[in-house]
Parts: structure tokens; sequence; C-alpha cells
């Protein structure tokens, strides 16, 4: 009779852990450490069939470093695996006190054997080359963050204050130039200087990486999805783009809620007996979505509810009438929503967060076409 045997990988750059386990007889058994290799996986799992005939194996490791590349290798092999996301994984008391690769690949193995843990969805090729380079202008874009808050802060140490006693508006033409004409010491103006062509460098490389995502946002596959997001307020089609190669195939989320918690937006608890006390959001998921939700918020709140400025408006334009009309309730009961919890003393952080948690739900339903009552399943790139 054929036995599933499950494997649990603990895999690094240069080494990888492995244990079989059999829940039947709750053992685990030929644990190794063997060279980062696909091949070695393979041999490893030929051998452990010799020793128990008929064995079916199903193998599983952490997401990490590795990303995509060690499931592709094994796919290729005939080997049978899934990717982990690390926030699922159940783990054992005071396995932070005693961490090793061993009692991480047996952890592994146990929560595939039990089904306690989720499984990272794996995304297309095409999907995968334009996550990549979401990332990468994320990152740049976060440097370019670091570099502004490296020249504010040069600034608060030599004493100079921009518009001192007036509304600040940095980073506008005019801050700019207070900048550079700013009466330095000849040392201290070169350090500035510096600091400024840094931050210029990093603008004009995010501009043009924005006109390579605004071309593949166009592209057959993603136009239509994002499209829709981009009917939203404070939702670019970059950040439409990011949203959608991200997280793939939207029905597979049978709820909003399952999508909130997918990136980690739903409320953790800390509760015992008759006390129960809601924490901050778990973070537990996809944290560039997350981000991107994040961002997009800070633009829906500002502004008058009700009122559409001229760039919202050019966006719309073209689209059908029960997605803008879908897309404008969505963002005027965010306005709303996000004045309500300020007035009642929230802290505006905390208030912007809930709005992409709500922003979040109102994705789900344009992209599962969830907007008027019929609902219906589609996938990112599905004409119709």
């Amino acid at each position: 009779m054929e036995s599933l045997v499950y494997v649990g990988m603990d895999v690094h750059k240069d080494t990888y852990s492995l244990c079989c386990y059999e829940p039947s007889g709750g053992e685990f058994f030929a644990e190794t450490r063997i060279d980062a290799d696909a091949r070695l996986v393979k041999k490893y799992l030929e051998e452990v069939g010799k020793a128990r005939p008929g064995s079916r194996f199903l193998a599983c490791y952490e997401a990490g470093c590795l990303g995509f590349s060690l499931y592709k290798e094994l796919s290729k092999l005939g080997i049978d695996c899934k990717i982990v996301a690390p926030t699922t994984l159940a783990k054992e008391p005071g396995s932070s006190v005693k961490k090793t690769d061993r009692k991480d690949a047996r952890m592994l193995a146990r929560n595939l054997a039990f089904g306690l843990c989720r499984f990272v969805h794996i995304p297309d090729e095409v999907d995968l080359e334009t996550r990549e380079f979401v990332r990468m202008r994320m990152a740049h874009k976060k440097a370019m963050k670091k570099v502004k808050q490296q020249i504010l802060s040069f600034c608060l140490r030599l004493g100079v204050k921009y518009a001192d006693g007036a509304r600040k508006q940095y980073w506008t033409a005019a801050h700019l130039e207070w900048l550079r004409k700013l009466d330095l010491s000849p040392t201290m103006r070169e350090i500035l200087d510096e600091y400024l062509d840094t931050y210029g460098k990093y603008e004009s490389k995010i501009e043009r990486l924005d006109g390579r995502l605004l071309e593949r946002s166009d592209a057959e596959r993603y136009k239509e999805a994002t499209d829709r997001l981009n009917c939203l307020k404070g939702v670019t089609k970059q950040g439409a783009l990011t949203i959608v190669s991200e997280v793939g195939d939207f029905s597979r989320f049978a709820t909003p809620n399952e999508l909130c918690s997918y990136l980690g937006m739903v409320p953790g608890q800390s509760s015992s007996g008759q006390s129960v006390n809601y924490l901050g959001i778990t973070k537990q998921g996809n944290s560039a979505v997350r981000w991107q939700l994040v961002e997009s918020a800070q633009s829906i709140v500002r502004g008058t509810p009700g009122k559409k400025s001229r760039r919202t408006l050019s966006k719309q334009s073209g689209m059908p009438a029960r997605v803008v009309s879908y897309c404008d309730r969505a963002t005027e009961r965010m306005m709303r929503k996000f004045n309500r919890l300020v007035l009642s003393g929230k802290e505006r952080n905390k208030a912007v967060t809930a709005i992409a948690r709500e922003l979040a739900c109102f994705v789900w339903g344009l992209m599962t076409d969830n907007i008027d009552g019929r609902p219906q399943s589609r996938r990112p790139g599905q004409n119709g």
C-alpha cells in the first residue's frame, strides 16, 4: 500500500537540512544535511524510497531567500513541493529559545502533515517578472525616502528651517530651490550638494521606472484589471500593477476578509478568560501590497467627500458606468469613515491603516466583479 511521507526542508544558500515524517507512526527519520543542490534532494528521496518501498513524497520549505527557484528546480525533477508562508507556521513552545536547522525541518514536516500552515501562491513567469520589476522600483523609492530624511536631518543639525512659521511643503520646486541657495560654509555646501545629487538621481530613475511600469500595465494581460483599479482615487496604474501582480488570482479568496488576512491587515488579538484585547494589524502577509494600499489610503483621505478631482475624472474616462459608480461609492465611504475616525479621537496613522484595510475589500470587489450584487469570478488579464 502506498504511504505518503512528508519531507521538511530547512533551506539556506549553501545547505539544506532534510527530514521525513509519517503521521501514522509519528516518527521522524532519514534526517540529514546536504549541499544546496536540487539534484541531491532527488537522490535523497530515491534512497529513502528504496528503504521504504511504496512511499510517495510531499516536500515543503519556508519562503525566504531562495524565492521560487528551488520550487521550479524540484518541479522539473518531478518532486511534489510546496512553499510555506512563514507567518502561518504553528511552532512548538520554546522553539525560539533553542532554534536549529534540524528542529526547523521537523517543524516544517509536522506542519505539512497536519495542515497547520498555508502555502505561498506560485506566480507564473510573467507575473514573477512583473513582481521583481515592481519590487526593484519599490526598493529605489525607499532609498530615495531615506535620502530625503538624511537631507532634512542635516538641515535640522545646521539649525536652518524652511518656511519658518508657515505651512511646510517639502520637496516642491520651491523647497529644492531653497536648499540649493542656502548660504553655507564650503564644506557644508559640498555635503548638501552631494545629498541633493543623490536625491536627483533617484528621482530621475524612479520617473523612468514608472514609465516602464506604465507600459507594462497597459499590456493586454494587465490592462483590464489595472484600468479598473485605477478608477479608485489614490490608486495609480503603477500601484494597480503592484496589487495585481503580487496577488495573482483574486478568485482564490472567497471573501474580502480572506484577502485582508492574506495581506496581514486583520487585527491581532490577545484574549484571556473574559478579557478580550484587540491589537494592531498582524502584518503577517504580503508586505508589498500592504505598503501600496497604505500609500493609496494616504491619498484617498485627502480632499472633500463627494468631490472628484480632474485627475480622478480623467482616470475614470471611458470606463463602464457600473465600475465608476462603485469606485465613487467606495471613495466617498472611505473618506467619510476617515473623517469620522479622526473626529472621534483616533490617531491619524491608525485611521489611515483602517482605510487601507477597507480599500483592500473594495479591491477584492473590483477584481471578482462583486460590485452590483452579481458575483462573478474574474482572473486578472481575463477578457469579458
